[in-house]
C-alpha cells in the first residue's frame, strides 16, 4: 500500500512540476502580427473557403453540395450526442436486465430473448453495440432464447 502512495505521489509531483514548466515555457501574448493574421486569411481562402464559406459558415459551394449546411450539419448531429449516450447505456442495462431475468424465468425465454435481442440491435445507435461484440453476443444470446425451448417433462416428473 505504501508504495502505490510512493509511486501516487512521485506521479503527481512530476505532474505538477511538468504543468508548471510547460506554462513557463509560453510565451507572452503581445500585439497581434498583421502579417501572420494577412498569412493565415490567404490559406483559408486558398484552401478552406470552398466548403467552409468566406465568412466560415458552411455556406460554401462544396459544403452547400455535400448537403452538410442547411440539412444535417455536424453541429447538428453532436448536438445528439448525450442522448445517444443515454441510449446506448438504457440499451445496455436492458440487455443486463434481459439476461437475468431470462435465467430466472427460464419459461419466459421468448418474451426475454426478444427484448435482448431488440435492445441489442438498438445499441448500435448508442454506443456502436458495446464495440460491436456487445452486439454480436446479444444478437446471438437473443435469437438463442428465442429459439431455446424446455425440456420435455412427462407428468411433471424433471428428465
Amino acid at each position: 500500500m505504501k508504495r502505490w502512495l510512493l509511486v501516487l505521489g512521485i506521479g503527481t509531483i512530476s505532474y505538477i512540476v511538468s504543468a508548471g514548466l510547460w506554462a513557463a515555457d509560453k510565451p507572452e501574448i503581445g500585439r497581434p502580427d498583421f502579417r501572420v493574421l494577412e498569412q493565415g486569411r490567404l490559406v483559408f481562402e486558398q484552401n478552406c473557403a470552398i466548403c467552409h464559406g468566406p465568412l466560415g459558415d458552411g455556406r460554401g459551394m462544396a459544403g452547400m453540395m455535400s448537403g452538410m449546411y442547411g440539412g444535417m450539419s455536424m453541429g447538428m448531429m453532436m448536438s445528439f450526442a448525450p442522448a445517444l449516450t443515454v441510449l446506448g447505456l438504457a440499451s445496455g442495462v436492458m440487455v443486463l436486465l434481459g439476461s437475468a431475468m431470462l435465467y430466472s424465468r427460464p419459461s419466459e425465454s421468448q418474451l426475454w430473448g426478444a427484448i435482448i435481442l431488440a435492445f441489442s440491435v438498438v445499441s448500435i445507435l448508442g454506443g456502436m453495440g458495446g464495440f460491436l461484440v456487445g452486439l454480436i453476443l446479444g444478437v446471438a444470446s437473443g435469437l438463442l432464447a428465442l429459439t431455446w425451448k424446455p425440456p420435455y417433462t412427462v407428468n411433471g416428473a424433471s428428465p
